[in-house]
């Protein structure tokens, strides 16, 4: 009907009594109006609703004064919609006399009698079912947000109807839009990695032929950028047919990829605790055979010349080179021992080369500066080493194609406000660097390069130890790790140490020239379960002047120190008795009080060596013979001052 806006109403009809009183006890809203919209009756619902009194509403005409301006062109489509035979319900707005909008849903109805067309209609106030609708449409969308942010969504399969509904989160945890696809069994399955949906569906039967509980099943999915991640499902039966069948069944799935990278690493790590146990017990037999090997040859040095000579000096430098294996070993176990000394950079590069050269593949061409005129730094050689090595290493595998990668070296200070910000000392430092023309890094991946366990390479390939271990033997020495990258300019990193000044060395190591031992006449208890070594280190001394008995048991070693004549014992810390070198050592304190003591070991677990340092100090097999001439004469230098002053 054509709604006629300003137009005068037809005399009310008189009110029957019983239909008034229904009309009055109705708690929703209630009018009657004719073919032309006006009000012929409303009840008191309706006006405690909008804020009306009935001489306001009947007998007038429309517009009604509950009608919004801006909602008339929904009020006149419904009135279109009702001529044209629509029976609703409508949702609409009113308006309160105090001029606040509320929704309403109007169920309208029309009735003819004796040839006059009249309306009637009921009208439900929404207000509150929209506030109820509201809080659960919050709700829901927090629970939404919670499980994306958890990276969990929920599923929901009907297996009577076939039908089955997921939360938006279950498209978002794989990169895809909020119902990007159809979802059903037949998607799902499509989408799990191949070789993961045979248990999943598996899984999934048992459930359904009520043989487990719970499903519960880990698989791969493969995301919208086409890379699979690991997804854990659970599910329960949560409803039953009238026989007790499964009808439905409903649950939740997780993206785990963080958890399983996780418990990949805690492996790696776990598999790196029993390399440094296995490595520590093959350390301490490498290194005393390394030991033998190091005495005998550092004895026939001291007496050939010549050619003779030449041999033994590339005998020496291979046992050098093989000293460095167990430490290697140790030091990416995180059990090496920290062994910090004068390191002058020119002798190490000129030591480095050969070794570079052998980790690298074809097609990568290496070159080294030679590092002329720079001072030295103090590192564990070993572990600058490593470090360098390392540095190469990820040069290489950056270069898949090959290209350069240059080490150089040069001198730079340090001011206060980068020695601030690294947390060091300003002053003169001496860079290593290595350098690649490989794709570089992407300034994400640029900020988490040190961090621990992170890498951008292959399971197979790295552990995201490497450069953390390399930032950490920087720090150890006072210096730090400087990394400089963006894609297509390839990567540089520079490793800064404190500048030691040649002229400020120890003699023994300033280049070139070959270190001299220091001799003595005291006399000299060496204990050692190995017997060469023992044998190996006796000769040694008694060449430098000592008088050196040996022993290869403690409890034999109990007996001799009885002897007081005895001025220092010099023992392994670790020994296949009852009484290992610590507690030697202890006893014999207890015996002697001023005893000095020097351990000698291979390897030693962080509280053992700190027991050890309480009582002596400790030289770490394989050592030369000059080696220990310094460390056994400043000992007993030192021990001498002491009852000197004493």
């Amino acid at each position: 009907m054509p709604i006629t806006l300003g137009q005068n109403c037809p005399t009310v009809p008189a009110d029957d009594s019983l239909s008034s009183a229904l009309i009055e006890a109705m708690a929703d809203g209630f009018s009657v109006l004719d073919a032309s919209g006006c009000h012929l009756r409303v009840n008191e619902a309706l006006c405690a609703m909008t804020g009306f009194d009935r001489s306001a509403l009947v007998g007038r005409g429309p517009p009604h004064p509950y009608w919004p301006p801006e909602e008339m062109p929904r009020i006149a489509k419904a009135f279109e919609d009702m001529e044209a035979g629509g029976s609703g319900p409508y949702e609409l707005i009113f308006m309160r006399k105090d001029g606040t909008r509320f929704p309403v849903r109007v169920n309208p109805a029309s009735i003819e009698r004796g040839g006059v067309l009249n309306y009637f209609a009921t009208v439900t106030d929404l207000t509150e079912q929209k506030r109820r609708e509201a809080e659960v449409a919050d709700l829901q969308k927090l629970v939404e947000t919670m499980m994306e942010g958890g990276d969990l969504a929920t599923w929901d399969w009907h297996l009577v109807d076939g039908w089955a509904r997921v939360s938006d989160s279950y498209f978002t945890l794989l990169g895809y839009a909020p119902g990007e696809w159809d979802v059903s069994y037949e998607t799902w399955a499509e989408r799990v990695h191949p070789d993961d949906i045979g248990e999943a569906d598996q899984n999934m039967q048992a459930l359904i032929s009520d043989e487990v509980r719970l499903y519960e099943a880990e698989h791969r999915m493969r995301a919208a950028d086409g890379s699979w991640r690991w997804m854990h499902a659970r599910g329960y039966v949560t409803e039953r047919t009238a026989d007790g069948k499964p009808a439905r069944v409903t649950g939740t799935q997780q993206n785990i990829d963080a958890v399983r990278s996780q418990q990949d690493q805690l492996r790696q790590l776990q598999s790196m605790e029993v390399l440094g146990q296995l490595t520590g017990g093959i350390a301490h037999d490498f290194n005393n055979l390394l030991s033998i090997l190091r005495a005998n040859v550092d004895l026939l040095s001291m007496d050939l010349e010549g050619d003779a000579r030449e041999l033994v000096d590339e005998l020496s430098e291979a046992l050098d080179r093989a000293t460095e294996l167990p430490r290697s070993l140790l030091r990416h176990a995180r059990r090496a021992p920290s062994q910090r000394e004068p390191v002058v950079v020119e002798s190490f590069l000129n030591a480095s080369r050969h070794v570079l050269r052998t980790a690298l593949s074809s097609g990568i061409r290496l070159e080294v500066a030679r590092g002329t005129g720079l001072a030295a730094i103090e590192v564990d050689p070993g572990a600058l080493q490593s470090a360098l090595l390392n540095l190469v290493i990820n040069a290489r595998d950056a270069l898949a194609r090959g290209g350069t990668i240059r080490v150089g070296c040069r001198r730079e200070s340090v001011d206060e406000a980068e020695a601030g910000a690294q947390g060091v000392a300003p002053g003169s430092y001496v860079v290593l660097s290595v350098e690649d023309d490989g794709p570089g890094m992407t300034p994400d991946v640029l900020a988490r390069a040190t961090e621990p366990l992170f890498t951008t390479k292959s399971d197979e390939d790295g552990t995201g130890l490497g450069l953390p271990m390399v930032d950490r033997v920087a720090r150890e020495a006072g210096g730090f790790l400087r990394l400089h990258s963006a894609p297509g300019e390839g990567t540089t990193a520079e490793l800064r140490f404190p500048a030691v000044v040649q002229s400020d060395l120890p003699r023994e190591h300033r280049p070139p020239g070959r270190t001299r031992v220091l001799r003595g006449t005291e006399r000299v208890l060496v204990v050692d379960d190995e017997g060469s070594l023992a044998r190996a280190t006796q000769r040694g001394l008694r060449s430098l002047g000592y008088a050196v008995s040996i022993a290869t048991d403690p409890r034999r070693a109990l007996m001799t120190l009885q002897d007081e004549s005895i001025d220092v014992l010099i023992t392994d810390i670790a020994m296949p008795f009852t009484i290992d070198g610590l507690e030697l050592a202890t006893r014999a304190r207890a015996q002697r009080a001023e005893m000095p003591v020097l351990f000698i070991t291979g390897f030693a677990s962080q509280k053992r060596e700190t027991r050890a340092r309480e009582l002596g100090p400790i030289l770490w097999k394989p050592f030369t013979l000059e080696a220990l001439s310094r460390a056994l004469r400043a000992l007993l230098d030192r021990d001498l001052d002491a009852r000197r002053r004493a």
